[in-house]
């Protein structure tokens, strides 16, 4: 699944395998490459990524994230 994803290019898809095998780090590394790459699967809300709010680096990205989100309204 995840060679799937990284050819058809959503790092989001590949954050959320990394997170459902409980690799926190992979699927920060990913969520940051979605993030960066405006990836349109990309959803900082979706209760899949539960398990990383506590991390630092999740709640920076949200936070960045939240902080896009409020522009573009």
């Amino acid at each position: 699944m995840k060679a799937l994803a990284v050819k058809a290019g959503h790092p989001w898809a590949v954050a959320l395998i990394y997170v459902g095998l409980s690799q926190g780090d992979e699927a920060m590394e990913w969520l940051e490459k979605a993030y960066g790459q405006g990836d349109f699967f990309f959803n900082i809300k979706d209760p899949l990524l539960d398990s990383l709010r506590s991390d630092p680096r999740f709640q920076d990205l949200e936070r960045r994230v939240n902080a896009e989100q409020q522009v573009k309204n």
